[in-house]
């Protein structure tokens, strides 16, 4: 029987707490070296796989570099600490030299709790630092997660920063190692990974139970499936419906390409305004009249939904060992978190 997190007592812990965090973190956002101290810790007792950090005046961000690939370090702090041991793996280098190194999963300070994080990239570095030996992220793009540096990441993905689905994304993109949809999985032999994971990507599955069912013959026994789920609350998807469980198991055991329709018709005509007007509604539907591939948000979740869906997917998609769904903690941060377990 699958072992959960009680999600109904810590949405009540969070109620208690949520504006004081609300408050703090928008103090050390505004203050930046906030007066407010945080038990911070770094994210890595690894700072020996760092070979050097790299710095451009041509180039406003700062990487460190490992196994020849580069890091994006998002906290100020960790280049501060790696500055103030003397400089010695700091190097001045130029605009082309920093991108002749592929993008990896980039450095974040992890705070002593979760509650403490000042942003998502904390977040989502705090309940990832545990996370040991080799596995894919589907759907990275420009914005990777902080994985430790000690993990060896493949990054999937069905679209190439060409194909206009990424138009919302400027920055660097990850190289792509496998070419493959969330939904396919191809190119992955069973039982051969550590991790699986994917943010802001399960909601633009049509079939996101089958989704779960196969990344559980991907993994190894005790191989983590790790979901960053947008919050529909707080994201362009508010004024939608909630994706109910018996469309969800629905999509899994029935599943017909035509019904998609309905879904591009709900994302066209209920997405909160000020992304419906951004939306190519005549380009969605001639792809999905070519059977092109598109890129919409199927379903909609929260964490009670998405809570449900993993129980009823335990018993006929996969014998799972555990899952916790996380919630969201700050509504700024507009996601929630699940992991489940092999």
């Amino acid at each position: 029987m699958i072992k959960y997190t009680n999600y109904y007592k810590i949405k009540r812990s969070r109620i208690i707490i949520h504006y004081p965090v609300l408050i703090k973190n928008f103090l050390i956002n505004i203050l930046e070296n906030s007066l407010l101290p945080r038990k911070t810790v770094m994210n890595y007792p690894y700072k020996d796989k760092i070979e050097k950090i790299i710095v451009s005046s041509e180039f406003p961000h700062h990487y460190c570099i490992t196994r020849g690939k580069k890091h994006h370090i998002i906290s100020p702090n960790f280049y501060d600490y790696e500055n103030m041991r003397g400089g010695e793996l700091v190097q001045q280098v130029t605009f082309e030299e920093i991108h002749q190194y592929p993008l990896a999963q980039p450095v974040s300070l992890v705070p002593a709790s979760l509650l403490e994080a000042a942003n998502v990239f904390e977040a989502r570095a705090f309940l990832l630092k545990d996370y040991r030996g080799s596995g894919v992220e589907f759907g990275a793009a420009d914005n990777p997660l902080p994985l430790p540096l000690v993990c060896d990441v493949k990054y999937a993905d069905l679209f190439s920063p060409d194909q206009g689905v990424n138009k919302f994304r400027t920055g660097e993109f990850v190289n792509i190692n496998i070419k493959s949809s969330f939904d396919d999985m191809n190119d992955i032999e069973n039982d051969s990974l550590d991790f699986l994971l994917g943010a802001h990507i399960i909601e633009h599955s049509p079939n996101p139970i089958e989704v779960i069912k196969k990344a559980h013959r991907k993994l190894k026994k005790g191989g983590r499936l790790f979901f960053v789920v947008p919050h529909m609350h707080y994201t362009f998807d508010k004024s939608r419906q909630l994706t109910s469980l018996e469309h969800l198991i629905q999509d899994f055991i029935d599943y017909q390409y035509n019904r998609d329709a309905l879904n591009i018709m709900d994302f066209i005509g209920n997405t909160d305004p000020g992304v419906r007007d951004t939306i190519d509604a005549f380009g969605l539907c001639q792809k999905f009249l070519n059977k092109e591939p598109f890129d919409i948000h199927y379903h909609t979740f929260t964490e009670e939904n998405f809570e449900a869906m993993l129980q009823w997917a335990n018993q006929y998609s996969g014998n799972w060992e555990s899952y916790v769904v996380t919630p969201c903690i700050n509504p700024q941060f507009a996601e929630f978190y699940v992991e489940i377990i092999k």
